[in-house]
Order: C-alpha cells, then structure tokens, then sequence
C-alpha cells in the first residue's frame, strides 16, 4: 500500500441500553472530519433532548490530527452540556500519547473495553 493514501474514515453508530457508541477506524484530518463531525450530529439528534452518554471506541484509528482533536473535545462538550458524558475506547498508543502531550486525559476517560466504559457511563447516569 502506498504510504501517501490516506487510510478511509469509517463510523459506525449503534446504541446499547441508553449509551450511543461511535466505531471509529482509519484516519481523521481536515479531509475526513467533516464526516466524522456529521456522525456525531446524527448521534446528538437520535439521543433527543435528555442526557447523551457517548464511547467512541477507536481501536481501528490509524491517525487523528489536530482537527479531530477539536472534535473530541466539542463532543465532549455537548455530552456535558447535555449532562451526560463522553469516553474513549481502545485508544492506540499515538492517541493516548497526543491525549497525555496536551493534557486531554484529565478530561476524556479512556477505557480498555467497552465493559469498563458503560461502567463509567452507567455510573455517571446513575448520578443525574
């Protein structure tokens, strides 16, 4: 495969007991983010009006720059104002170091699994 191409962005939106999961593979740039950003829109809007607990699992993520660091932290955003929560799932390493660099991992909770992170997000529910 040629270095130069780009890996294809790819979401997937499903939902479980109340929490909304965002799959999340490939690469997020200034080329893709506006597919991603559409994504997490849709996700907003199928929550309605109450809480949104969101997990954006990214195991599959090859490369995120500093726009798709800025969508991570508008969803995180959203998900508080709405009084619910947002985590990370599976972070790769070159996430988890960018995450650590420029101080986000006090704020995105990151999770090995998807077990832990409902935990968390179920736990966050049980507080509203």
């Amino acid at each position: 495969m040629n270095s130069d191409v780009a890996a294809p962005l790819r979401v997937t939106q499903w939902f479980d007991g109340g929490r909304a999961v965002l799959e999340i593979g490939g690469e997020v740039d200034v080329f893709t983010a506006p597919r991603l950003r559409s994504a997490l829109h849709d996700t907003y809007a199928k929550a309605g009006d109450g809480p949104m607990f969101l997990a954006l699992d990214v195991e599959h993520l090859a490369f995120m720059d500093s726009t798709g660091l800025g969508l991570l932290i508008a969803g995180l955003k959203n998900t508080k104002a709405s009084g619910g929560g947002l985590v990370l799932v599976n972070a790769p390493e070159h996430l988890r170091r960018v995450l650590r660099i420029t101080g986000l991992t006090q704020l995105l909770p990151a999770f090995e699994g998807l077990d832990a992170a409902f935990a968390h997000l179920d736990s966050a529910r049980s507080a509203v």
